[in-house]
């Protein structure tokens, strides 16, 4: 998804063709929406993936994470919590000081599904952490709020309907 947003700014930027890119991410998350709830309200994002210039490229590339949080936050039922009022970012890295206070002023919620990858620097811009940023910002929110354990998954099949080393039904959304 990330290097799609990528590619997706850099066409526009160029004034190149982006549409047939953008349309393909759309259909990702009306497809992943109607996996898991039976319909979809055709995940219409314009305002971002059909003006990719409208914020900076570190927004808009922003948005994936964003999106697939909000969606996750929908299927647990939890409260979706945006990054950008948790993480200060100082040059790609995270500042655990002041991350660590907005963390403990912001966070309120027991449970909540919270984007990695980006967070808000001292002028209130969309910052991109450096790459492994996802995990980064887990470990460190992790830390801040004391968790007993954090678990990452990565590089794994993909999404799935349910947990499938415990349901033999699981089913990969394609």
């Amino acid at each position: 998804m990330t290097d799609t947003l990528y590619k997706i700014y850099r066409l526009a930027k160029e004034n190149k063709e982006y549409k047939y890119l953008s349309d393909g991410v759309c259909r990702r998350f009306s497809d992943l929406e109607r996996a898991f709830f039976g319909k979809s309200d055709g995940f219409k994002r314009e305002e971002t993936f059909f003006n990719p210039l409208w914020g900076s490229m570190e927004f808009f590339v922003s948005r994936g994470e964003f999106f697939t949080a909000e969606l996750l936050s929908k299927i647990l039922s939890f409260p979706f919590i945006d990054a950008f009022g948790l993480f200060v970012v100082r040059r790609k890295n995270i500042d655990w000081e002041r991350t660590k206070k907005s963390v403990a002023d912001q966070l309120t919620e027991k449970n909540g599904v919270i984007p990695g990858f980006y967070g808000r620097d001292e002028r209130e811009n969309v910052r991109l952490l450096q790459r492994g940023g996802g995990d980064i910002s887990g470990a460190t929110l992790a830390r801040a709020v004391f968790a007993d354990a954090y678990e990452i998954f990565t590089d794994v099949d993909g999404v799935y309907t349910k947990n499938p080393n415990v349901y033999k039904d699981a089913k990969l959304i394609e």
